[in-house]
């Protein structure tokens, strides 16, 4: 599982992706990444910042920002993501600075991005050409209303993508508050505080949600519910049982027989275009 720093989506994900989003969780990666928000209401917190985002909004993550969004009920979102074989241009210009405003409000600019949304989801033929103009021309807009900054000195963001990234690596092994904040060089207060402000969820609750959702994979994959469980980092079937439930809406069996029924479930949904 390659985990929230999406080390694959960098490596393997090579096409421009636009798609509806209906949230995600902490993740980051180098590719860049915004949001348009066509309708309703919708939260993002990016490095720590969290934003409540409204139709007409722009919200944009650089490289390596930690970002996450909760997009509830009717709400939609546009979600678009420039892979690195699209971004030259893009890196060329900002150098080395990053991104210190997230959030565009500027009615014309989400007019014509969205504008260039529409074209690329209607054109049945993208040639290499096409979409690396496309590309450009999306972000050659976006940058002139960006503010960038040189990149801060201070370490506190890669730490948090650190953090992220050994979790990620280790989540099937016990993992407390305690060993953590001792591996990381940080009062226990202070780890559970900075990891709170920068994912917005607590340590237990992220490392449960990546436990379960390797659990449903090896379910997926044929594991029996007792091996998916212990396997994925579960001390207990009993606390397996009553989180699997709550985050899936329904029993590791239940879940099993709607995969099979060809009714997948997944947290972090998506239509593509």
């Amino acid at each position: 599982m390659n985990g929230f720093y999406e080390s694959v989506r960098d490596i393997e994900h090579r096409d421009i992706e636009v798609f509806e989003s209906q949230g995600t969780k902490p993740h980051f990666h180098a590719q860049v990444e915004i949001l348009c928000i066509t309708h309703g209401n919708v939260e993002a917190t990016i490095n720590g910042e969290t934003y409540e985002l409204k139709e007409g909004d722009i919200c944009v993550s650089g490289s390596y920002d930690v970002h996450a969004y909760t997009v509830e009920n009717e709400n939609i979102a546009m979600c678009v993501i420039f892979p690195l074989d699209f971004l030259q241009r893009y890196l060329a210009a900002v150098k080395n600075r990053c991104v210190t405003r997230h959030i565009l409000r500027d009615e014309k600019t989400y007019r014509d991005v969205c504008g260039l949304i529409k074209l690329y989801s209607e054109q049945k033929s993208r040639s290499g050409l096409f979409k690396a103009g496309w590309a450009d021309t999306v972000l050659g807009l976006l940058i002139d209303k960006l503010e960038l900054a040189p990149i801060a000195a201070d370490g506190r963001v890669d730490t948090v993508r650190e953090i992220l990234s050994y979790i990620s690596e280790h989540f099937e092994e016990e993992l407390t508050l305690k060993g953590l904040s001792k591996k990381f060089g940080y009062s226990s207060h202070h780890f559970s505080r900075v990891f709170n402000a920068f994912t917005n969820i607590s340590l237990k609750k992220y490392v449960n949600s990546l436990r379960l959702e390797a659990a449903a994979s090896r379910l997926r994959a044929g594991e029996s519910v007792t091996d998916a469980a212990f396997d994925s980092g579960f001390g207990s079937m009993r606390s397996f049982y009553r989180d699997f439930t709550e985050y899936y809406g329904e029993t590791p069996q239940r879940y099993v027989r709607s995969n099979e029924a060809g009714n997948e479930k997944s947290r972090d949904k998506r239509r593509g275009l």
